[in-house]
């Protein structure tokens, strides 16, 4: 199968008409991607074919910094709440009791569980994480280009992301790899949940 390439005329979605490439494959009626420098205008969903325009990787570079920055702060938050309770209820700075390691422990689940179900949560909820939405993205499924992802794939897409960071330079590869592919600017761990970044 040959992939569609860019057009020529930038307002025209890839692919032939009323073809697009999603899933692997091309399908009559299926969603069009157009390319980051396209005017937002362009896109459109008249409820038969949606039309999308793809993020470039400087939204998305702007949208995990963001999302970094709350999820650090969040953690740190949650944490700090657990440690102050539990030294306040039982115990001094230096000799901590049982029902301050416990809620300590409790409060130490929360921030970790905050770090891991941040992305999937926001993404089965909402389509996109705070980040994404303050610089105008979303995620959506390449088989539509209109519903967000389920939690399930939100969370393997996010997952992946920590698989392939244990890889050397997996990490690097799995962000970069939007900078050359085409036609849909996905990074790896798109790929493999079957998402598209557009803006909205």
């Amino acid at each position: 199968m040959t992939l569609p390439n860019y057009p020529e005329d930038p307002n025209q979605p890839y692919g032939p008409p009323r073809q697009s490439y999603f899933g692997g494959g091309m399908a009559p009626g299926g969603p069009a991607f157009l390319p980051p420098e396209t005017p937002l205008n362009q896109a459109y969903d008249d409820g038969t074919r949606a039309v999308r325009v793809l993020s470039g990787a400087g939204r998305r570079l702007g949208a995990r910094v963001l999302d970094a920055i709350i999820l650090t702060v969040g953690a740190f938050v949650v944490g700090g709440i657990g440690f102050g309770l539990g030294y306040a209820i039982d115990g001094d700075r230096h000799d901590p009791g049982p029902v301050a390691i416990t809620i300590m422990v409790v409060f130490g689940v929360l921030a970790f569980a905050w770090l891991i179900l941040y992305e999937p949560f926001f993404l089965w909820q909402r389509g996109a994480t705070p980040g994404k939405l303050a610089v105008g993205i979303r995620v959506v499924r390449t088989a539509d280009g209109r519903n967000w992802p389920s939690f399930g794939m939100s969370l393997w897409r996010y997952v992946f992301q920590f698989l392939i960071g244990l890889v050397p330079f997996g990490g690097l590869v799995d962000v970069l790899w939007l900078l050359w592919d085409r036609p849909l600017h996905q990074c790896l761990h798109d790929k493999v949940a079957s998402t598209v970044v557009i803006r909205k």
